[in-house]
């Protein structure tokens, strides 16, 4: 059997993005979602958030907007080995 790609959604709790991160989970990719720390302070979020926990998605802590794209992109990958 294929090994399944590791699947990284920035943008995982987004009008979009939270039905990418579902699907990749449910094919059973391992599945990575890059969150802001602050999200789990909206409602909403938090249920979204635990929800993608409870599937086995990793999430990862941080915003693009705080450094350049390729920086967080190659801190995220280096971590997760992806």
């Amino acid at each position: 059997m294929a090994q399944k790609s590791k699947i990284l959604i920035i943008g995982g709790t987004g009008y979009i993005g939270k039905y990418i991160v579902e699907e990749s989970a449910k094919a059973g990719h391992p599945t990575f979602a890059l969150v802001r720390e602050n999200t789990a302070s909206n409602p909403e979020k938090y249920k979204l958030i635990e929800g993608f926990k409870s599937s086995g998605v990793t999430l990862l802590h941080g915003d693009i907007y705080d450094y350049e794209p390729s920086c967080i992109l190659h801190d995220v990958i280096s971590q997760q080995n992806l």
